[in-house]
């Protein structure tokens, strides 16, 4: 079991120098974990998931990391929100084989919806013809594989209530979605307010709970895998 940590043991804080630092190192300690997964543990639908999911998070904390807290209020918010929603799934997936199938199947779905949503467009028949192979291509891709297409991806209110963590959903989700999107509050309320020093200080110590919960989730899944090669 991952071990329990305090939010205080992940989140560093002083001046923007030192925010800037610790956010470079949870993207290089998240990238190291990804490579040394793919260069270490045998390849599969669990470890190339767990590998994509810790470079997903890499990326999305390479986004501030730079800046960190003189970062604009919407990329923080946006990163944030990313490393949210990659420590659900990553929690997720972890869950069940079955949880991670349906995981894998959304991203043939996302790309039949992609599809079909450029269809509604009309265009010339060659590309219309095109974009309908590929439909057709990816629903029998998923059939080949023994994987089931819902309807649409599952929402995130859901997949927090999966995972036990609805608590950090209802109190934080909308606050990364009023910022990262063009709402009345983000558009309308003075920029002080909106980007203020406790909005941005609440984000990024958010970014470094979930960044440093997936790290230890990562060695948790190194040890798993140790473990099976050792049978």
């Amino acid at each position: 079991m991952t071990p329990k940590k305090t939010f205080g043991d992940h989140v560093r804080w002083g001046s923007p120098d030192d925010q800037s630092a610790a956010l470079k190192s949870l993207a290089s300690q998240l990238r190291t974990r990804a490579g040394k997964m793919a260069a270490t543990i045998p390849r599969n639908d669990v470890s190339a998931s767990r590998e994509r999911l810790l470079t997903a998070a890499a990326d999305s904390v390479d986004l501030v990391a730079g800046d960190a807290v003189d970062a604009p209020i919407t990329v923080i918010a946006l990163a944030t929100r990313n490393l949210f929603e990659i420590d659900l799934r990553a929690r997720y997936v972890e869950q069940s084989e079955a949880n991670l199938r349906a995981w894998i199947s959304e991203a043939l779905l996302d790309r039949i919806q992609l599809y079909e949503g450029i269809l509604t467009l009309g265009g010339p028949k060659e590309v219309t013809d095109r974009l309908l192979a590929e439909v057709e291509y990816n629903r029998q891709l998923a059939e080949k594989h023994g994987l089931t297409l819902g309807r649409k991806p599952m929402p995130t209110s859901d997949l927090a209530q999966k995972v036990g963590m609805e608590k950090e959903y209802t109190a934080l989700f909308k606050l990364y979605s009023k910022l990262l999107h063009p709402t009345s509050y983000s558009v309308n309320v003075s920029s002080d307010e909106v980007g203020s020093l406790i909005n941005r200080n609440i984000l990024l110590g958010q970014l470094q709970f979930y960044g440093h919960d997936l790290l230890g989730r990562s060695h948790q899944w190194a040890s798993e895998a140790g473990g099976e090669r050792s049978k």
